[in-house]
């Protein structure tokens, strides 16, 4: 048992790994193997940070409970210290006291719900299962005890291969999400796009359309002139795009990186 105040910090390994943490008979554990960073999507990094966090506020929120029932149970509440003039002074135990009675007060059902499960007796062996929204999104993928339900709309299915947070699930099916773009990925397919580009117009390469740049052919020159500007246009958009994506903003896909390039207006 891994008490919330103290759980492990849940990235490690320098940042390459995420773990994964779920509460198994209301207490936390790792059942799940960790995330490989470089590997997972935004999506399913977004979803276990998510779910780490909530799963530590529960716990968290329990504890606090337990010790707060702990220190007033049948007990009297600790006396005002009196001081020299005849009142009384801050007494830290008091404090102590009052501020239990105000934890155990505002503890809301999940709390609750959460102290008696950690209670009582484990429900057996955790399970594992993806939860999904009605549009057929795996929306996580975490453990479990048995029987346990999510909050409609989502359901839990029994995960099995391919069921990772942000991809989809029909029919029994579980489809993983697209893998992440790599930025030797983005390279790659721009190079392609160029290159597609210039053969389109029956050049043998990028380089040969512009080399025709100081051409004595007036329409091999305005094609190169074209096709250099186009070019140049192209990178600088998808720099200003990855530029987005190191500050924060999600990864676009392949498809949808060259999709938002701009296309070249050959002349006429």
């Amino acid at each position: 048992m891994m008490p919330a105040a103290d759980m492990i910090p849940a990235a490690y390994g320098e940042g390459r790994y995420l773990r994964r943490w779920s509460l198994i008979g209301g207490h936390p554990r790792c059942v799940l193997p960790p995330l490989a960073m470089a590997e997972a999507s935004p999506t399913e990094i977004a979803a276990t940070e998510a779910e780490n966090a909530r799963l530590h506020g529960l716990a968290s929120a329990a504890e606090a409970y337990e010790a707060a029932v702990a220190l007033t149970a049948g007990r009297e509440a600790p006396p005002a210290l009196p001081d020299t003039e005849g009142g009384t002074q801050p007494s830290p135990s008091l404090d102590a006291w009052n501020a239990a009675l105000a934890t155990i007060a505002a503890a809301d059902e999940a709390t609750l719900a959460l102290v008696a499960l950690r209670a009582g007796e484990a429900s057996g062996d955790p399970v594992t299962v993806a939860l999904v929204d009605p549009d057929g999104m795996v929306v996580n993928v975490v453990a479990v005890d048995a029987g346990w339900q999510p909050a409609a709309p989502l359901v839990a299915v029994p995960a099995g291969p391919g069921a990772r947070a942000g991809g989809a699930y029909a029919d029994g099916v579980f489809t993983a999400p697209a893998p992440v773009a790599t930025l030797d990925d983005y390279r790659a397919a721009i190079a392609a796009l160029v290159e597609a580009t210039a053969h389109a117009r029956d050049y043998s390469s990028a380089a040969s359309c512009a080399g025709y740049a100081a051409s004595t052919v007036p329409a091999w020159a305005a094609e190169a002139a074209a096709f250099v500007a186009w070019r140049d246009a192209v990178y600088l958009a998808a720099y200003a795009r990855l530029a987005e994506v190191q500050a924060g903003a999600p990864p676009p896909t392949v498809a949808d990186l060259i999709a938002s390039l701009p296309a070249i207006d050959w002349p006429a």
